[in-house]
């Protein structure tokens, strides 16, 4: 039988978007939530606030987490990984193939 040796989550709404196309990706998914309802997504006023300088280091401290989060995946060096949806592919993107060989 396997063992269980971790379990992570993150959030990945935006995180694997650069922050200079949030704007574009946020009107995107108010044009699929008009499609969906019927009727305008609520304004969040908090977004008018944003620079693309704040954005820039909110997404920077984003990708650090995940950095570490594929750093220790990588460390534990699992027999299987098991994703409830792409962030496994997202995590690993940008892993060199010689990083992810088997044992």
């Amino acid at each position: 039988m396997g063992k269980i040796i971790a379990a992570m989550a993150s959030s990945h709404a935006y995180t694997f978007l650069e922050p200079k196309i949030w704007d574009e990706r946020r009107a995107h998914t108010r044009a699929n939530y008009k499609r969906r309802y019927g009727v305008e997504a609520p304004d969040q006023p908090q977004v008018a606030e944003e620079t693309l300088e704040s954005n820039e280091a909110r997404y920077q401290h984003i990708r650090d987490g995940l950095a570490f989060l594929r750093s220790k995946i990588l460390s534990l060096r699992p027999d299987v990984l098991k994703s409830g949806d792409l962030t496994l592919e997202l995590l690993f993107i940008r892993v060199p193939e010689d990083q992810l060989a088997q044992r």
